[in-house]
């Protein structure tokens, strides 16, 4: 079912209590995946397309003033009616668990920014292209795929694997149980808990990770990096001028190796350590350490403490 409920504004509606896999493909603006519980589940998926909200900020007024520049070039329409005729021409089609979304690919719609919002049932998947748009995942996701040029990328929850790249956006990760790989140019990434295995590279952003159970490698080049509470795998992190602090969780035997080239590297771990709090074992330890820690930064200062309460 097709509806326009109020002005620039299009719904499509359709029957589907499973979850599906959503692919979408779109430009400038912003899209949102609510991935709702058995409880709150209506027993169907819901795909809204407006115009995005754009023109408080700054650079929503450079956008506006560009679109109206080409409006004006190209001896097309308005930005309001470029704005609903990019709405309208958005694809939307569900074909069994697959949910497609890909917005005009054509000059000038390609360059307006729409506002997307995609209510489907929990434990949904995303695959996820953008050009400048931010990228949204509200609630518990089975498997995220998602890339943006210069947009940024949030998800609350995921059970499965997060594969996430931007050019210059910031990535905001909730608690990722499966894999994680995060890439960005010169964005930051947080990420509050990592369960599996992980990889991060920024080139200068700053990295932020919360609770580590798992085999962990952040690379940045000049941002900070933090791990606060790091409980098992072996963690690798480099930057190349940030400061380094990594945190070790309550109890937690741990095999440290940190070290800079030109700032102060030092441990408030003691060795051999007490019941109930972090150890800080020598490498090659006889009794087996299950945090093990190698940290570099070229010229910030390193430090290795306890995991905050």
């Amino acid at each position: 079912m097709d509806t326009e409920p109020q002005a620039m504004v299009r719904q499509q509606d359709f029957d589907c209590a499973e979850p599906v896999d959503v692919v979408a493909d779109v430009g400038a603006g912003r899209l949102e995946l609510q991935l709702l519980e058995p409880a709150a589940a209506t027993g169907t998926i819901t795909v809204r397309v407006r115009p995005d909200q754009f023109t408080e900020s700054p650079l929503g007024a450079g956008l506006a003033g560009l679109l109206s520049w080409l409006g004006e070039q190209t001896g097309s329409a308005a930005p309001g009616e470029l704005a609903a005729e990019a709405a309208r021409l958005t694809r939307i089609e569900c074909e069994g668990k697959r949910l497609t979304v890909q917005t005009p690919k054509d000059m000038p719609l390609r360059t307006v920014p729409l506002s997307i919002t995609v209510t489907a049932p929990a434990r949904s998947t995303l695959t996820a292209r953008a050009g400048s748009a931010d990228l949204t995942v509200d609630g518990l996701a089975a498997r995220v795929d998602a890339s943006t040029g210069s947009g940024d990328v949030r998800m609350q929850r995921c059970e499965g694997p997060v594969e996430v790249r931007t050019g210059s956006g910031d990535v905001r990760l909730g608690s990722v149980v499966g894999t994680l790989r995060a890439r960005t140019g010169s964005g930051g990434v947080d990420a509050v808990a990592v369960e599996g295995a992980g990889t991060v590279q920024t080139g200068s952003g700053d990295v932020r990770i919360g609770a580590v159970s798992d085999d962990l490698t952040v690379r940045t080049g000049s941002g900070d990096l933090t791990v606060t509470d790091a409980t098992a795998g072996s963690l690798e992190l480099t930057t190349g001028s940030g400061q380094l602090r990594v945190g070790i969780g309550s109890g937690v035997l741990a095999e440290i190796d940190v070290s800079s080239g030109s700032g102060h590297a030092r441990s408030e771990l003691p060795v051999g350590g007490s019941p109930g709090r972090p150890d800080a074992a020598e490498p090659g330890a006889p009794r087996s350490a299950a945090l093990r820690v190698r940290g570099r930064t070229g010229s910030g200062d390193a430090l290795v403490t306890s995991a905050m309460s």
